[in-house]
C-alpha cells in the first residue's frame, strides 16, 4: 500500500516536471522555477525554432 502511494506521488511529480518543461518554461511560473528571464525565453525560442507565433 505504501509502495503504491510512493509510486503515485513520484508519477505525479514527473507529470508536473513534464508540464513545467514543455508548456510553462516561458511563462512566469517556469521562468521562476528555472531562474530565467523573459528575454532569455524569447531568445531561446528564436534560436531553436520554438516560436509558436
Amino acid at each position: 500500500m505504501l509502495a503504491n502511494l510512493v509510486v503515485a506521488i513520484i508519477a505525479l511529480m514527473h507529470v508536473w516536471f513534464l508540464i513545467l518543461e514543455m508548456v510553462l518554461w516561458d511563462k512566469p511560473t517556469g521562468r521562476r522555477a528555472f531562474g530565467t528571464s523573459a528575454e532569455f525565453a524569447a531568445q531561446f525560442q528564436e534560436q531553436f525554432g520554438y516560436a509558436l507565433s
